[in-house]
């Protein structure tokens, strides 16, 4: 059964199993896990600016929508013309509110006024849908009927998992990425996807999205924001066969984690001897159908 909270407090500081930490079981180790998550004896990854524009981004997009009337955000409608402010380009007409922000975050805040700078520039490109993606987006973005939906359940192995829904209708969900590069075509992105991970993550949610619905999603993107000008929108609707292939993946994951806590076994995912590490084939492929002139 779902729920909307957890007993153990807000979403980042609950103890249920979320993507970040099922990520780091399946592709460093059960021991390395257990180091992270379990006795704390290593420190938790580090945050990088990467996801500094995230949280800026989905700030922007998700607390402000795209519902009232454009002017209406507190940084307001005007492109930004970009001047130097400790070291990191800034809008000259916003500097005073981007002191603010980062004012209002602490010393050295989570939120940099170039992140929101960089996010204000997104929210202002759907706005102005300049392309069909955009639009698509843009049209997420306002018709969803919940957004940052948390989702707190208990899967079969007996963990209690957790997910967050970015943007969700009632047969569909979105998540929002930053992208450090021009939108890609879809194969490429979605190979990306696959080599680094991020559809075991849609899985996942997905799974969180059956246990408050009672229905798999029917339709599930990604929304992606490129940080490079002229701060394009992708929209990508994931294939179903992929998300069930995750989902299975997600569940043997659980299956395996849920066996090392009751059994309190932890062992190394890479091997002790060096082995021979090859390069994948496409890579081989890749140079030996190149033509040199």
């Amino acid at each position: 059964m779902a729920t909307t909270g957890s007993s153990q407090g807000g979403y980042y500081s609950s103890a249920a199993i979320g993507s970040t930490a099922l990520a780091c079981f399946r592709d460093d180790g059960p021991l390395i896990y257990r180091g992270r998550y379990v006795t704390r004896d290593l420190p938790p990854r580090e945050a990088d600016a990467n996801l500094a524009i995230g949280i800026a981004l989905h700030e922007m997009v998700e607390g402000w929508g795209l519902d009232g009337q454009p002017g209406e955000s507190p940084i307001g409608r005007s492109r930004l013309t970009t001047v130097e402010y400790r070291g990191k380009p800034l809008g000259r007409r916003q500097g005073a509110t981007w002191d603010a922000a980062v004012a209002e975050h602490g010393p050295g805040g989570v939120i940099l006024a170039h992140e929101r700078a960089l996010a204000l520039n997104l929210y202002l490109s759907l706005l102005t849908p300049r392309t069909p993606m955009e639009e698509q987006a843009a049209d997420l973005i306002r018709t969803a009927t919940a957004r940052e939906a948390e989702v707190f359940w208990r899967h079969e192995s007996g963990l209690e998992c957790r997910s967050k829904h970015d943007l969700r209708g009632d047969a569909w969900f979105a998540d929002i990425k930053s992208y450090g590069r021009p939108i890609p075509p879809a194969e490429r992105y979605g190979d990306g996807l696959a080599r680094f991970g991020g559809i075991y993550q849609l899985g996942l949610y997905d799974l969180g999205f059956e246990s408050a619905t009672g229905l798999p999603a029917e339709k599930i993107f990604h929304l992606v924001a490129s940080k490079e000008p002229p701060y394009e929108w992708g929209c990508f609707e994931i294939d179903a066969e992929d998300i069930a292939i995750a989902r299975r993946q997600v569940g043997r994951d659980l299956a395996e984690l849920s066996w090392c806590y009751e059994n309190d076994k932890w062992w190394r995912r890479a091997a002790d001897e060096s082995q021979s590490a090859s390069l994948p084939a496409w890579w081989r492929r890749k140079h030996e159908e190149r033509i040199w002139i």
